[in-house]
């Protein structure tokens, strides 16, 4: 119950205040409804929350007509109805002919410039590379497509060891890989800071059935330099640490993939989930694997170099046939079958200096070596018959741990020392991560563990289509929020949780809603959260409408925005906001029937339309025989509201009508108070809308303290 009565010395005052006790699941109890606002900063208040914003604007684009406009230039022209946006990934197709002589069909090019005045572009293999070449103008009819972001399914970040470079990266529904073009890419000129870009992670493979393909976005993680990526069945791995600084070219050079980098249980179902987790215990991954969990372990003892971790997931072997030549950094082995997957390996041998790697692949039986930063090292001797090693830098199995025959693991966590699998059945699963067995169970009263979020001593645990939130010990498990079924408009409507993190005291989450009978609803899409404060939930609400205006789709990925630097050069680095990105789909089937999804970023500026409001629990003022009018209203402000900040207060007696304005008589500038004369007379219940409308011109976030009653 948000509200309370005061005696006056005229009558009797309900003040409505409680906007820390959030959205409750009984309406009765709470905050009706609560969006778009901060009930958390200062206790006791309810004002503006800071909004979000979009990162990518490149609107898709299907077979639009295309010609060579100069071939000079390598330039294009093109019906320029959808502007281009710069680093954007396109395909080119051609009916009636050819492409123009030196492109293909079913491979990423990148827009590197363009003109969207004149309808001009050119195209890179890499984005920001350099202008892709050709010698003729085709003939037929030349259409491009643009690669779509599919909807955001799982985020990770890795700081490059060495530089300290933090990167991002995203894998979509559709298994593509994204990576942030931000502040990481020193000397970047081509990229806009704060988008995404498509990787070339599965572009042949997506073009050839692009809704629908076996190697699906299942899972990701970043971490010692490597980006590992999980479909149904297999996993494939891209280096992340290059010779030199990282750049927007090499994160989408396709050449920089191992596909099929090793073979995972496929259960035979589209979308079995292989999240991937990186335990902070002993800095290994583990992955969900159908009904067991497996790992990748990285060997430290192949770390030569302390300040370097291994470049790359090397396929150890040896071979006694090698050569070579003092004074070059070119060695030679007629068996060992180099590859370019062998680029950042180390390698030893007689004659090969101490700390060296391969840096270029000549051929299948030559390379050159050089050190950690990619200078080229020569050999200290001529030699022949030479044993080369190349180590195993990692270690793959895919049983660490087997589960039951009947569940499958769906999510990972960890709680102190323990590991914490979720199973698709009503079952968490504590591991010591290193016994052959997990330990006692945790069951709960609800199927299909989601996600798993640890807060110090204490993790919570999204599962379920009831919308429940449990948190445990370690031990057992209990109930710690619900979300309101009413807020869905309809009657016993089903929540599928999407993701959750945890950043500066508050867990967030999405899900997605539907109806008994599986059609989704457009109700309450949007970013939620809670503040952990204490043993009960504080101030639940949708904290965040995404930035494409409606309520329709849902936030299926979050991450924690941790900036770009170990050490910040930018104080606004990662410091926006919320913090977070939020990965969305807005409810819309494009014409050929993908879902395109984008991210939302936080951003410092609060809500500007009117998106924030407050609806109060229902109030009683009367009763069935004796029912009353209330004599005014006012509301009490913690700062003076800035020029063009307002409060606006509807009603409405009825849960089931709608809101009518009541119009606000007074707000004197740099006072804390405005009132008004209700419009409504003889009311046994009254419910409360306020609208809060902030400025983006040193705002005071209309910063709510109660709202009173006169009763007389």
């Amino acid at each position: 119950m948000s509200y309370r009565t005061e005696k006056t010395e005229i009558g009797q005052d309900i003040v409505i205040q409680g906007w820390n006790e959030g959205v409750q699941d009984n309406p009765y109890e709470g905050i009706y409804d609560m969006r778009n606002c901060d009930a958390v900063t200062i206790p006791g208040e309810v004002s503006v929350a800071m909004s979000t914003q979009a990162m990518n604007s490149q609107a898709p684009i299907v077979g639009v007509t295309t010609t060579v406009q100069n071939i000079l230039t390598y330039t294009f022209t093109y019906n320029g109805a959808v502007p281009l946006v710069l680093n954007t990934a396109i395909t080119f197709s051609n009916s009636g002919g050819a492409l123009p002589n030196g492109l293909s069909a079913n491979t990423a090019y990148y827009i590197l410039t363009v003109d969207n005045v004149n309808h001009l572009f050119t195209v890179s293999n890499t984005a920001g590379g350099t202008v892709a070449t050709f010698s003729d103008y085709g003939s037929g009819t030349t259409t491009f497509s643009t690669i779509n972001m599919g909807t955001p399914k799982f985020f990770s970040d890795t700081m490059i060891t060495g530089i300290n470079i933090r990167m991002y990266f995203m894998l979509d529904s559709f298994g593509r890989a994204w990576v942030l073009n931000n502040f990481a890419f020193i000397g970047q000129t081509n990229g806009n800071l704060g988008t995404w870009v498509y990787m070339s992670s599965l572009i042949a493979e997506y073009l050839t059935n692009p809704y629908q393909f076996s190697n699906s976005g299942n899972g990701m993680v970043a971490w010692n330099n490597n980006l590992f990526l999980f479909g149904e069945a297999d996993v494939r791995v891209m280096r992340l640490k290059w010779f030199g600084l990282p750049s927007l070219s090499k994160s989408t050079n396709v050449n920089n993939w191992i596909q099929n980098w090793q073979a995972t249980t496929n259960s035979g179902q589209t979308g079995t989930s292989k999240y991937a987790y990186i335990s902070v215990n002993d800095s290994s991954i583990y992955f969900c694997n159908v009904n067991t969990i497996g790992g990748i372990f990285y060997d430290t003892s192949a770390i030569d170099n302390p300040n370097q971790s291994p470049f790359w997931p090397s396929v150890g072997r040896s071979k006694a046939d090698g050569a070579t030549a003092n004074g070059s950094p070119t060695i030679t082995s007629a068996t060992m079958a180099f590859t370019n997957a062998d680029i950042g390996s180390p390698i030893t041998g007689t004659n090969i200096p101490a700390n060296s790697y391969i840096i270029t692949i000549n051929s299948s039986t030559s390379v050159q070596i050089g050190d950690y930063t990619g200078n080229p090292v020569n050999a200290t001797n001529s030699g022949t018959g030479i044993t080369f090693t190349i180590p195993t830098t990692w270690t793959f199995t895919n049983n660490v741990l087997p589960l039951p025959n009947w569940d499958i693991a769906n999510c990972i966590g960890e709680l102190g020392s323990q590991l914490m699998i979720g199973g698709i059945n009503n079952y968490v699963y504590p591991w010591d991560r290193v016994s052959p067995n997990f330990s006692t169970p945790i069951f709960l009263s609800e199927y299909k563990i989601s996600r798993l979020i640890t807060v110090n001593t204490t993790m919570y645990i999204f599962c379920g289509n009831k919308g429940r939130i449990f948190v445990t010990n370690g031990a057992n498990a209990t109930p710690f929020y619900k979300i309101p079924d009413y807020l869905s408009l309809t009657t016993n409507p089903y929540f599928y949780w999407t993701d959750a993190t945890f950043n500066r005291n508050q867990i967030y989450f999405g899900f997605r809603v539907t109806d008994n009978a599986n059609n989704t609803l457009s109700t309450m899409g949007g970013l939620w959260a809670i503040d952990v404060d204490s043993t009960t939930p504080t101030a639940p609400r949708l904290q965040n409408i995404m930035s494409y205006g409606t309520y329709a789709g849902y936030v299926s990925a979050i991450h924690v925005d941790r900036g770009a630097f170990l050490t910040p050069l930018d104080s606004t680095l990662g410091n926006d906001g919320y913090g977070l990105y939020m990965g969305w789909w807005d409810g819309v089937t494009t014409a050929n029937g993908e879902n395109v999804g984008n991210i939302d970023v936080g951003i410092s500026a609060p809500y500007l339309a009117g998106q924030s409001f407050v609806d109060t629990d229902p109030v009683p003022i009367g009763q069935y025989l004796t029912e009353k009018t209330l004599s005014g209203l006012e509301y009490k402000l913690g700062q003076p509201l800035a020029s063009g900040e307002s409060v606006a207060i509807a009603y409405r007696t009825q849960l089931s009508g709608a809101y009518t304005d009541n119009p606000l008589d007074t707000y004197i500038t740099g006072n804390v108070s405005g009132w008004g004369v209700p419009i409504f007379e003889k009311s046994q219940w009254v419910q409360f809308r306020v609208t809060l409308t902030s400025t983006a011109t040193n705002p005071s976030y209309c910063r709510i303290r109660e709202i009173r009653l006169h009763l007389t």
